[in-house]
């Protein structure tokens, strides 16, 4: 719904960038990349995570909630589809971790890349009304481990729109998975 925050779980990119050290194995620490690239190859369904989001906050306040498989990118514009409306993401709020900093970094890439477009990650993308979550943020990082980060909200208009560090707006084309593509 329009004015609906937009909220994710955990970190994104990550596993995009295990699955680029595993590809190019870069002269790195693995030590300080390891936890990216267990996500890349174990992935873990943020299920516990949705059951306690629902209970702590109630299923009438949550608009929306989808993993975040085929890229934040698409599955956000699944859900803005769905609903008839547009979305503003805040690219300083989106949550990467140090590992995926670093190896984009090795890599000459935006770690923002990996976390539009990465793919994979199975955190959680949720719209709420606005303030839903505000309660619960501590209790949910203490009790997963995982940051729950505000990084946008809903809006009138069909387009999704990504706020650089600037306040410009560029629109953001869904660059995720299409299951049903034309090969």
């Amino acid at each position: 719904k329009i004015g609906d925050e937009i909220w994710v779980t955990g970190w994104l990119g990550d596993s995009r960038a295990g699955l680029e050290y595993l590809r190019h194995k870069p002269h790195l620490n693995r030590e300080k990349i390891a936890l990216v690239i267990d996500r890349f190859l174990q992935p873990v369904p943020r299920i516990e995570e949705a059951r306690y989001l629902c209970q702590k906050v109630g299923i009438n306040k949550i608009n929306s909630m989808i993993d975040i498989s085929d890229w934040l990118s698409s599955d956000l514009r699944h859900i803005c589809q769905a609903s008839g409306v547009g979305a503003e993401i805040n690219s300083l709020l989106l949550p990467i971790s140090s590992g995926a900093k670093v190896l984009a970094k090795n890599q000459k890439i935006s770690p923002c890349d990996w976390a539009l477009n990465g793919g994979e990650d199975f955190e959680l993308l949720l719209t709420a009304k606005r303030g839903a979550f505000d309660p619960i943020v501590k209790d949910f990082e203490e009790t997963f481990g995982l940051p729950l980060t505000k990084i946008g909200i809903i809006v009138e208009g069909k387009d999704i729109l990504l706020v650089e560090e600037s306040g410009e707006k560029y629109f953001l084309e869904p660059r995720g998975y299409n299951h049903f593509r034309e090969p």
